[in-house]
This record gives structure tokens, sequence and C-alpha cells, in this order.
């Protein structure tokens, strides 16, 4: 990817939020931990493309827009409360899954009604879901457990206890999870075996029996130690950097790096890849990344599972939050 290629529109919603989500055309900002609102994402860029952007497609290499979270009350459709915070959350086939300190729970957000549904009582952690719709709860107390969303996965009963081992987190290889406890370091891989809708655990691997892995590319990323003096990417990207305004604009999916622990695997090209480490959170454009700094933000969102968010790279401060639109222009 040739990075004097790569188009970055940057929104920034000034105010102060908890979190952040966008599905379906509807974007959730978490006002703290017991409160989500919702707002008409595609009325809102429909807006701004036609006053603020009459010529979206012959952007320039950024276009820095930004809001306050007032100017999004004519967007605004509802709110929904908690009566417990809410620790963890996604949204997958337009339902809301969220967990408390009292469990694993469900809501339909988009409902007139809503009803909160316990699904799985328990203490846990974090919730992850994986790209094969496959979901994990993790639990410092009593380890990781598989919820069943889908008959994708035949099994019996709709929750499995995978491991005791206390977890903070996991993260996806396939079908596999890497076990991470609170401070991020991974200490157990289970492997799995998937045929026609049934799952397997194989093996369980302790850290002992991991090993750091290459990722490997075509092109030169670099993925060595990270370099003494990164470019900033908001001083990169300059907004007096026009672009060639002939061109056809192609989302860039955003994802993470692959974990180092996880087998050797062949980089694709098309995807912008982000990894987080040291100084901060890198894009890694050919050869040399690009640094976003650590104070720039507190947490960060990638929907890679989306097809039409899959290029968004949602960065929450303390006092707003950005979201990084890439495009290709080829």
């Amino acid at each position: 990817m040739n990075k004097k290629d790569l188009l970055m529109t940057d929104f920034t919603v000034k105010g102060t939020f908890h979190d952040m989500a966008l599905y379906s055309g509807i974007l959730y900002l978490w006002k703290d931990e017991t409160s989500v609102q919702m707002y008409h994402w595609k009325k809102w860029m429909k807006q701004i493309m036609l006053s603020d952007l009459p010529i979206y497609q012959y952007a320039l290499s950024t276009q820095f827009l930004s809001f306050h979270i007032h100017e999004l009350e004519p967007y605004f459709i509802k709110e929904i409360t908690f009566p417990e915070p809410v620790r963890d959350f996604f949204i997958f086939r337009h339902q809301l899954y969220y967990i408390t300190n009292k469990g694993f729970f469900v809501v339909t957000p988009e409902s007139a009604l809503l009803k909160k549904e316990l699904l799985l009582a328990g203490d846990f952690q974090a919730l992850s879901l994986s790209e094969k719709n496959r979901v994990i709860l993790s639990s410092m107390e009593a380890g990781v457990f598989e919820y069943f969303l889908t008959n994708q996965y035949q099994h019996s009963q709709d929750v499995i206890h995978w491991d005791k081992a206390p977890t903070a987190d996991v993260l996806w290889d396939g079908h596999n999870i890497l076990q991470r406890n609170l401070e991020q370091e991974p200490f157990q891989l289970l492997e799995f075996h998937y045929e026609k809708n049934h799952l397997l655990l194989t093996k369980k691997r302790e850290k002992n029996q991991l090993y750091i892995q290459e990722n490997f590319t075509n092109t030169s990323l670099n993925l060595s130690e990270e370099n003494k003096n990164p470019v900033s990417l908001f001083e990169y990207l300059s907004t007096s950097d026009p672009s060639n305004p002939s061109g056809i604009l192609t989302k860039i999916s955003v994802q993470q790096l692959p974990d180092k622990y996880f087998p050797n695997s062949i980089l694709d090209e098309t995807i912008l890849y982000l990894q987080e480490k040291g100084k901060g959170l890198y894009l890694l454009l050919e050869d040399e990344p690009y640094l976003i700094k650590k104070d720039q933000y507190v947490k960060f969102r990638t929907f890679h599972k989306s097809h039409k968010y899959r290029n968004h790279l949602h960065l929450l401060s303390s006092d707003s939050i950005k979201f990084l639109i890439f495009n290709k222009q080829s």
C-alpha cells in the first residue's frame, strides 16, 4: 500500500464518553457505564456530505471535521439505561449483548419495548466475539466460557466451560483462543478442531509451550522494534497534501496485527494493520510505522467484521471521540 494514496477522513465529536460502537447505521455513544445514547449515523453522514463536504469524492489526503455532541441532537434516537455498570459489550444481529457483575445479558436496542434478558449468571471480566461468530466470556474467578448464539455450532447445551484458569480476556486465531491475564500477558493457548459444525478442544498449550512467531508480507512492513523517533500520524497526514481527484475510492480494512504467539501468517497487503505497543498505536504503512501517541487516546475500536465500517478506526480520549475513516485512491 502506497502511503501517498491513503486518504483519511477525521470526524471528531467533542464530549465526555465512556465507550462507543457503530452498527447498521446507528452510532452508540456510552455516556458512562450505565447509559448509552443512540444516534442516526447515516442521516448525520448525509448531512455532513451535503453541507460540509459537497465534493467528498475529491477528498484531500486528510479532512478534519469537528463537532460538539450537542450538534448531534437532531439525530438522537433514544437513551438506554442499565441498573448495574456494564463492563463490556458487543452488537450482533441487532442485539446488544453485555456483561455486568451479575452476568451475561441481551437487549434489543432498536425495539420499542426494552426487555433485558439474563443469558448466563456469573462474574465475567470481558466479552469477545470472533469472526466466526463464537462468543467467549472471560472470568477471573472461573476461567473461559463459551456461549453459543447461533445453531452454526452443534452442541447439546448453550454454554460450555472450556477452562478453569483465571482469564482477563482472550484473543482469537481462527477457532483457537489465546488466554491472557490482567497484565495482558498470554498464558495459555486453547486449540480447537472444527468439522461439520462440531467443535472439539484438542490441546491446551501453556506459555512455556508457546513460541514467538514471525508475520510475513510480500512487501516490507516494518514489524521489528519500534523506531526511536517514530513519525506521528497526524503530523504526517497534512491538510495541505492534496490528492489526485480523478481516482476511485476503495475502502481500506483496518485490523489489529496478529498476536506474536499465533502461527506464522502471510499478511494481506490490502489491509491497514494496527499494533499497540510502547509509545502508542502504530499504523503499519509500507516500510514505516506511523504513531498515534498514547496521550491521544485511552481506547480504540475497529470493525473488521463489518462490511460498511471495516475501514473505520475509532479513538476515545478524555474529551472526545475521533472517527478515522481510511480509503485508498485507485
